[in-house]
């Protein structure tokens, strides 16, 4: 995966021949700028502050986060570790971002990680926000559920025959 984050390309690398786990970022205009090895591979990849991401990872049978200096090449644990699979991530209107993992939906807090359960038993393989009415869209398999945000009530949801793999806005 990757991300347009100030001016230049972050993304998650998984290198076939070594297996070796990066976050690398590159210049627009093209070429590696830095490289960080990890023991994990990035699943998403977030704007944080100035020139540092905020990097979602799977880590054996936890989801860590990470902030990544791109500027100096530094990597460094953030907030607290979940239990169970990734799912999603993104950034929030109000500058938080939500984390789906396992079958919870957690609101966590940009500056010291701290979080709270937004949705209990409920996953989101996709979210994504309509900033206009302030509503998240959360995709499980087939269904989409359509939440108020920051409310967290259930605005509608609905079934489709088959499993939703992508929704965006026209």
């Amino acid at each position: 995966n990757f991300n347009f984050i100030d001016n230049y390309i972050l993304t998650s690398v998984e290198d076939n021949g070594t297996n070796n786990k990066s976050v690398q970022a590159y210049l627009q205009s093209g070429g590696l700028l830095t490289k960080y090895i990890t023991n994990f591979l990035p699943q998403t990849i977030l704007p944080y502050f100035n020139k540092t991401v905020m990097v979602f990872a799977q880590n054996l049978n936890n989801v860590e986060l990470y902030t990544y200096n791109f500027e100096i090449n530094y990597l460094y644990s953030f907030g607290n570790a979940y239990a169970g699979i990734f799912h999603a991530a993104i950034e929030t209107p109000d500058e938080q971002y939500l984390l789906s993992v396992g079958n919870e939906i957690n609101v966590i807090e940009k500056v010291y990680g701290y979080s709270t359960v937004f949705a209990q038993g409920k996953r989101a393989d996709i979210l994504k926000f309509e900033s206009l009415s302030n509503l998240l869209y959360a995709t499980d398999s087939n269904n989409i559920t359509i939440y108020n945000y920051p409310a967290s009530s259930i605005n509608f949801s609905y079934n489709f025959n088959d499993k939703v793999l992508f929704i965006d806005f026209l």
